[in-house]
């Protein structure tokens, strides 16, 4: 049988070490501008809001998941990203702006799948030497990748 477990904003604030989160419905998500800076996984699908907290501080995640997210831009500013391994914006329609993977070496999956209004991908994903998998599917409004990808030598898919 599963079980949820519903909480309000202020019961994440109390939760400064929390590791994992996983959130599968929630009705007010608007509230939420606390992240706890100790997270390994958020995965949040439909996540509502268009950035991520400007407090969140990232250093510890290894895999964000946000699939079909209202995210236009991740972050406003480049943040130390350097145990990120997945990141998967599939379906977010209205993404933007590619994120600077700049602080993020050891990424070896990155996923965009229906990112339609993304124009260009960052060129530091072309230093992305663990890179492993790049889904660019359905990008349509993508105007060049091959330039931003030639650096990824472990590119397999």
């Amino acid at each position: 049988m599963n079980k949820t477990l519903t909480l309000s904003a202020d019961a994440f604030l109390k939760m400064k070490r929390l590791r994992l989160l996983k959130v599968l419905c929630c009705s007010n998500c608007c509230d939420f501008t606390y992240l706890s800076n100790e997270l390994r996984l958020l995965d949040w699908t439909r996540y509502p809001l268009k950035s991520l907290p400007s407090s969140f501080q990232p250093k510890n995640l290894v895999a964000l998941l946000l699939s079909y997210s209202n995210i236009e831009q991740l972050w406003k500013e480049n943040i130390p990203l350097y145990k990120l391994k997945v990141l998967n914006l599939k379906g977010s329609e209205n993404l933007i702006k590619a994120p600077d993977l700049t602080t993020a070496p050891n990424l070896e999956i990155l996923v965009l799948k229906g990112c339609t209004r993304l124009l260009d991908i960052h060129p530091s994903v072309g230093n992305l030497s663990s890179l492993v998998l790049l889904n660019l599917k359905d990008c349509r409004n993508l105007v060049s990748v091959l330039g931003s990808i030639g650096g990824c030598k472990s590119l397999k898919s």
